[in-house]
Formats: C-alpha cells, sequence, structure tokens
C-alpha cells in the first residue's frame, strides 16, 4: 500500500538528462558496481550505475546497465561506461563491490586496465583504507537501504525523465516502489 511504501513517489525527482551530457563539465561522476558471473536464467543481475553528482550534492542516475552477462561482457561495458564519463575531469572513481566473490574481480579490473590503458581510480574502503566498497552499516540489504531513506526524503537522489521508460529504469522504480517499510516485495 501506498502507506506502508518507504519511498513514495513525491520522493522520486526527475531530471532532464540531456542538461547533464551537454554540461559534462559541471559534474563529478562517479560509478558503482554490483557485478554478477553468469548469464544464465535465473542468476543476479549485475549492475553499473553512473552517477553525476553536482555542486549541490545532488545525485543524479546517469547512465548504467543491468543485466546478466559474463563477468567479461561486465568489464567491457564498465570500461567503456569509464571512457565516456572520464572525459569530463579526466578523473572518475570506480567503487567495486567488495561482497561475496566480487573481491576477487580487483585483480581482473587492474589487469585489463592496463591491457586497455584504461585507468581509473578504484574507491577505498574508508574505514580500512583497501581498494573494494563492502556494504555499508550492519543488517541486512533492506536495513542498509533503509538508511538511503532520507536522501530521498530530502530529494538528493535524481533520475533521469528521458529514461523513464528503458528497462533498467522501469526496473528500478519497481525495486524502489515495491520497497515497504519492512522488507522488499519485488520479485
Amino acid at each position: 500500500s501506498d502507506e506502508d511504501r518507504l519511498i513514495p513517489d513525491t520522493d522520486i525527482v526527475w531530471y532532464k538528462r540531456s542538461i547533464v551530457m551537454n554540461n559534462m563539465s559541471n559534474f563529478n561522476f562517479y560509478i558503482t558496481t554490483d557485478l554478477a558471473v553468469s548469464s544464465k536464467d535465473g542468476a543476479d543481475y549485475g549492475a553499473i550505475s553512473v552517477w553525476a553528482i553536482n555542486n549541490n550534492g545532488d545525485y543524479l542516475w546517469a547512465d548504467g546497465i543491468l543485466k546478466r552477462q559474463k563477468l567479461s561482457d561486465h568489464l567491457d561495458d564498465l570500461f567503456r561506461l569509464v571512457r565516456i564519463y572520464k572525459q569530463a575531469h579526466g578523473y572518475i572513481e570506480v567503487g567495486i563491490e567488495l561482497d561475496g566473490q566480487q573481491g576477487g574481480f580487483l585483480d581482473y579490473i587492474q589487469e585489463r586496465m592496463m591491457h586497455t590503458n584504461t585507468y581509473f581510480t578504484l574507491a577505498k574502503d574508508k574505514t580500512k583504507n583497501t581498494v573494494g566498497i563492502r556494504a555499508a552499516g550492519k543488517g541486512n540489504k533492506h536495513s542498509r537501504f533503509k538508511t538511503m531513506q532520507p536522501m530521498f526524503n530530502m530529494k538528493k537522489i535524481w533520475f533521469p525523465e528521458e529514461l523513464r521508460e528503458s528497462a533498467i529504469m522501469v526496473e528500478a522504480m519497481n525495486e524502489i516502489r515495491n520497497t515497504s517499510n519492512t522488507n522488499f516485495k519485488s520479485k
């Protein structure tokens, strides 16, 4: 029900992506990943998100992928997105999630940087000063997601209206709309 939703539609901000793309130098870009290793039906999706951060501290989802595919294909997408968005400042930071078996991806990514001559900064865990990002906070995914609710309430997370009907945005909105105060209701 609308009353049970963690993030109501009124907290979803839509923006014109074309303005960001035409003014890339006005933003800092960061990439976050949750990579998966299988392209089989029923496997987890792998996700890569590109975030444009403005000088007000707003997070604008700018680009990304959500697919079931092999790791090599995820890395192809990651490096393609780095090349596109690194051009704005010559710098981009990429957060590689380390939960589960994903920590092993770091070696492959660093080797691919050398093979492709495409370099970028790997985000570090601030508490341990080690490369890679672990899930913030304690508890399950739902309790960690709830820590983001204030960001939505303050209208700090924006989504591109031009991509509203794209598969990745439809899935993102489905996940957001089906998150209640107590759990995830999406499949």
